[in-house]
């Protein structure tokens, strides 16, 4: 047997019979009845609601179990507490002094073992809690409906109201739960299609991150090997213009010595000429002045005296030439 709480969030706020309390202030022995149908107390409240199973609007009419829940009836009403009586027909649901929950009156479902079933607080608890007052025996079984056919009603506004359906632009005021459905595992489909996708895109994106980064450190390795041949380069080009330089600077003083050697050349043909012209008249002039002696000197007499000296050492004595 399931334990419920009547202030599950799945329905204390749902109004109660046709009274303006709820479930979850006041639905205590229609959620206990849920426990021993094997169903919730908001269908339970429903059933009850179209038998007219509620006296002055939330009050369980025990006789209407039998036709708000087929195959299941209240079999005895025990208006003081009998312990052995409870005992033998366990489950059996049991009103009990509410003062622990600040309540005049509270519906528990006893279980055996000192242990009830607490709808309050949607646990099992021990039967000393709370006094004992009366209890009402329920016997059959609750005949199931079909557990997917809620799908085909409409949904309540109470559960529009609370989960802000109606805020949602793609919610239809004229939903069933099944359209509900239909559409949650629609989003669903759509959502994992497009986690797969983004996880795809995220892959080739990392990918593609990657060979990037490899790019990028392969051009950086390359920049600092053309950075070295730069290096090396403008180290090879600043020697480069010095020997331009140095190169300049000899073809200058090259241009300068040539001028000279050239005017030296200049030099050295005009003296070349004038010593030929100079050395050619002196030779013409000693011979002239060597014969003109000649001449003196055989009109002199002075042939015999000097006879003993060759003519080149005349000349030297008296010139002071070969």
């Amino acid at each position: 047997m399931r334990t419920l709480s009547q202030r599950d969030d799945r329905w204390k706020n749902i109004k109660l019979g046709t009274s303006n309390v709820t479930i979850g202030s006041h639905g205590c022995t229609i959620t206990c009845i849920a426990m021993l149908a094997d169903t919730t107390p908001d269908v339970v409240n429903t059933r009850f609601l179209s038998v007219n199973g509620y006296a002055d609007g939330n009050l369980v009419i025990w006789d209407k179990i039998k036709e708000a829940l087929p195959d299941m009836y209240c079999q005895k009403i025990g208006w003081t507490y009998d312990n052995s009586d409870v005992s033998k027909n366990l489950p059996c649901l049991v009103e009990v002094d509410g003062t622990p929950i600040g309540a005049p009156r509270h519906w528990v479902i006893y279980i055996g073992n000192q242990k009830l079933l607490d709808p309050w607080t949607g646990k099992e608890e021990p039967t000393s809690k709370y006094k004992p007052i009366s209890y009402r025996i329920i016997k059959g079984e609750f005949k199931k409906e079909d557990d997917t056919d809620f799908l085909k009603t409409d949904i309540p506004t109470e559960v529009e109201d609370k989960y802000g359906l109606k805020d949602i632009k793609r919610y239809n005021k004229h939903w069933t739960y099944d359209d509900l459905f239909k559409d949650w595992v629609k989003l669903c489909s759509e959502y994992e299609k497009l986690q797969e996708s983004s996880k795809k895109e995220a892959l080739e994106l990392t990918e593609k991150v990657s060979k990037l980064h490899s790019y990028n450190n392969s051009l950086l390795k390359e920049k600092n090997v053309l950075e070295s041949i730069v290096e090396g380069l403008r180290a090879t080009t600043d020697n480069q213009l010095r020997k331009l330089e140095e190169l300049a600077d000899f073809e200058e003083r090259y241009k300068r010595l040539f001028a000279e050697f050239e005017d030296l050349s200049k030099k050295y043909k005009n003296l070349e000429k004038e010593i030929s012209e100079n050395y050619e008249k002196q030779i013409e002039d000693l011979s002239k002045k060597y014969k003109n002696l000649e001449k003196e000197l055989e009109k002199a007499k002075l042939k015999d005296g000097l006879e003993r000296y060759s003519k080149i050492q005349l000349l030297k004595a008296l010139f002071g030439v070969y």
